[in-house]
């Protein structure tokens, strides 16, 4: 009888078994597909990024040219040619100089004067200019040599720029006309169109003739896109025909689609993914085209690996439905085993806080980096385009310090690694200007309400107090935080405004500020709202899901509100907007002393004499080297360079005792690095050439860097980015 129960107790075991299997081999199935579809779907959106990262190597040689040809033609104007014979010769020097094979100046009467010598009236090119709808532009231009073939034709790149007026010899020259073979231009670009896998190439939007190839598909200009569609029988999601696509063509920006083709032009039949993307300032499109095949090679690689993990894990249930069933016989290494799981489950929950705090962490600065390094990215841009302009230069270049230095500080942090570890973020409070820091603040997110077209306000007038003490950085995080959900949660064209005030008078040395950001976008559910601030919470919501985000931001700032005993509240109701209102009560700081300008400027003339000291530079950075010998030399220093520790050492003993007042060393070089050549120079037999003050300048800036400095024998450190205020400051205190 007891025989029999064990015999049905392990049938029913492996019944239990078959059916878990049976379960999880379903499921594991399903999940493969979802995967798999995922994976593909991820894949092919990613060769939209790859065709724009193509496009902005194809803009970037464009604009390079352009400018070169512009500047060659500045620089032209100002040596004011007396005579076109003295003219000539300089536009076969441009020619070189630009990397261009012709290069021609066009009169106001349309005669070309070439840099082969040539002069003429080219009716072709007149009808070139006349179509410029820009002052710059680049097209395909072949020219016919003595015939119609292929081999008599000379394939051309051209770059078309319109320069400033000059006269010589009473022939007022308008425009810069240069060419380029097409095959230089080609191996410029260097385009890798997916391992070889894929192509890339250049059409004319109005007729969809090839322009150029920038993959190893032999492509020639008069050789159709679209009709190499209909011959390979291409059909195109989205659009029913390719008469359709033909018909939509000129008027697509960026566009990413699957298509299938037949054999053709060197690639198999098969699904191929296809990007569009329109080059700014000129007639063409980039045509980008992948099988989908590359992307289903990194799907199956995955989804096998899943397959494999899911055969494990049925493996693993199967034996832990035997294992339950031998349990029952044997209890006591059941509670063992019971035992051995919970102080698993507990390390393992653990492991996960601390990989939480550091992921949470790293989100949050990627994220506050990203928004500084837009606004330098951007006005870095509006720059180059306005050096003709010194007020607005003079105004980016502002915006661009100010979003540099919030960008240095949140670095800093990043770079801190003992904070990550710790899981702690001290506050650093100082001396502060909270009108200054609000300014600022509407110069990051510029940018962003400029591409979104956005209607963005700002009101600090209800601010009386504006000197306080806080830590900027972390006001900062908060700030843009709920500002940059607000831009992001907002369609094109919508209203978000932050409004800053004073709570009443200040009492007992402090003052309270209330911050108020409000928005018309998207908004929230109530349920939503009461989780905001859970880490990793996003409202799941089809229009959200396209948003990218990580659902850190807001928990990060309430945890920054409460380290800095703040207060935040939330309103919104969806699809009307949402109300962030952060409250701070911050100590006043003393309103600083106004500086006289004038008098400040005589001062630091006074005091940044340094005429006849000599420094002995070792930095094995070229552009370093360049930007601390342009700042020395300005306040008259003399500068001798050596690019690694062993040259400097060598310069420095070869030199006489008093010849160099003092050594700025770089810590990281090859060959000697800093602190070695410290070390060597102590250890210098003439006494004097020892003693020199040597100062560390390296971007190796934490404390415990500082300390391995003084150790290899020097005198001080700096850190960089040079903070030329201090870089001064120290060179007075040493050689006084």
């Amino acid at each position: 009888m007891k025989q029999e129960k064990n015999n049905n107790r392990r049938v029913s075991s492996a019944i239990v078994i078959v059916i878990i299997i049976i379960i999880m081999g379903a499921g594991c199935l399903g999940v493969y597909r979802v995967i798999n579809n995922i994976v593909v779907a991820s894949n092919v959106e990613n060769i939209q990024e790859l065709a724009e990262h193509d496009k902005h190597s194809v803009l970037t040689s464009i604009e390079n040219k352009q400018e070169s040809l512009y500047g060659w033609a500045h620089a032209a104007r100002s040596e004011k040619y007396k005579t076109v014979a003295e003219l000539m010769p300089a536009l076969n020097r441009g020619a070189s100089i630009v990397g261009l094979s012709r290069l021609y100046l066009i009169d106001s009467d349309g005669m070309a004067y070439g840099s082969d010598a040539t002069i003429t009236h080219n009716e072709e090119y007149l009808s070139q200019i006349a179509n410029m709808t820009a002052d710059r532009t680049i097209i395909r231009f072949d020219t016919w040599l003595n015939g119609i073939t292929a081999e008599s034709r000379r394939q051309n790149i051209t770059v078309i720029v319109k320069i400033r007026e000059f006269t010589v010899e009473g022939h007022t020259f308008q425009y810069a006309w240069g060419e380029m073979d097409l095959r230089t231009f080609q191996n410029e670009l260097k385009i890798d169109s997916y391992g070889g896998a894929g192509y890339t190439n250049i059409v004319n939007a109005d007729d969809g003739f090839y322009v150029v190839a920038l993959s190893e598909v032999s492509l020639q200009k008069r050789q159709n896109f679209f009709d190499q569609l209909v011959e390979r029988n291409a059909r195109i999601s989205s659009y029913d025909s390719v008469e359709e696509f033909r018909n939509s063509f000129d008027a697509i920006e960026t566009e990413t689609m699957t298509l299938y083709m037949d054999e053709g032009y060197g690639y198999p039949a098969g699904d191929y993914v296809m990007a569009v993307n329109n080059i700014e300032n000129t007639s063409w499109k980039m045509i980008s085209v992948c099988p989908i095949s590359v992307f289903s090679t990194l799907s199956n690689r995955i989804t096998t690996i899943f397959l494999a993990i899911a055969a494990v894990m049925v493996a693993a249930v199967a034996f832990g439905v035997i294992l339950s069933y031998r349990v029952r016989v044997q209890q006591e290494k059941a509670r063992a085993d019971e035992v051995h799981k919970a102080e698993l489950s507990e390390a393992l929950i653990l492991a996960q806080q601390a990989n939480r705090s550091k992921t949470t962490f790293l989100n949050n600065m990627s994220h506050d980096i990203r928004t500084p390094m837009n606004a330098i990215i951007g006005f870095t841009r509006l720059a180059k385009k306005s050096v003709d302009e010194p007020d607005k230069v003079k105004d980016y270049l502002g915006k661009i310090s100010g979003s540099s230095e919030h960008l240095l500080a949140l670095i800093n942090d990043v770079l801190d690694m003992s904070r990550i570890e710790s899981g702690k973020v001290t506050i650093n409070e100082d001396n502060e200007n909270l009108i200054e820091i609000l300014k600022n603040l509407k110069n990051i997110t510029e940018a962003d309400v400029k591409a979104k077209k956005m209607d963005f306000t700002m009101d600090i007038s209800g601010i009386s107090d504006e000197y306080i003490v806080c830590d900027r950085l972390r006001l900062n995080q908060v700030l843009i935080n709920i500002l940059s959900n607000a831009l992001k949660y907002t369609p094109e064209g919508g209203k978000v405004s932050l409004k800053a005030v004073q709570l009443g008078p200040a009492a007992d040395g402090r003052a309270s500020y209330e911050f108020s950001i409000k928005d018309n976008g998207i908004g929230m559910s109530e349920e939503f709202v009461k989780t905001i601030f859970d880490p990793f919470t996003r409202a799941q919501t089809s229009t959200v899901s396209g948003i990218q985000g990580t659902g850190l931001g807001m928990a990060i700032t309430k945890n920054i509100i409460d380290m800095m005993d703040g207060k935040i509240t939330v309103a919104s109701k969806e699809n009307e907007g949402s109300e962030f209102v952060v409250t701070f009560s911050f100590k006043l700081a003393e309103k600083p002393e106004p500086e006289d300008e004038a008098a400040g400027a005589e001062t630091a003339s006074e005091e940044l004499d340094f005429t006849g000291k000599r420094i002995l530079l070792v930095e094995d950075n070229e552009l370093n080297r360049e930007i601390a010998t342009e700042i020395l030399q300005e306040v008259g220093f003399k500068v001798e360079a050596a690019e690694n520790g062993k040259l400097g050492c060598d310069l420095l003993a070869a030199s006489e005792p008093g010849y160099f007042d003092l050594v700025l060393m770089d810590i990281q070089m090859p060959v000697m690095d800093g602190h070695e050549a410290a070390r060597t120079i102590r250890k210098f037999e003439n006494k004097e050439l020892a003693d020199i003050t040597i100062l560390a300048m390296t971007a190796n800036a934490f404390e415990e860097d500082k300390q391995l400095a003084f150790e290899a024998g020097m005198n001080g450190h700096l850190a960089k980015p040079i903070d030329i205020p201090v870089l001064f400051d120290t060179l007075k205190k040493v050689l006084k």
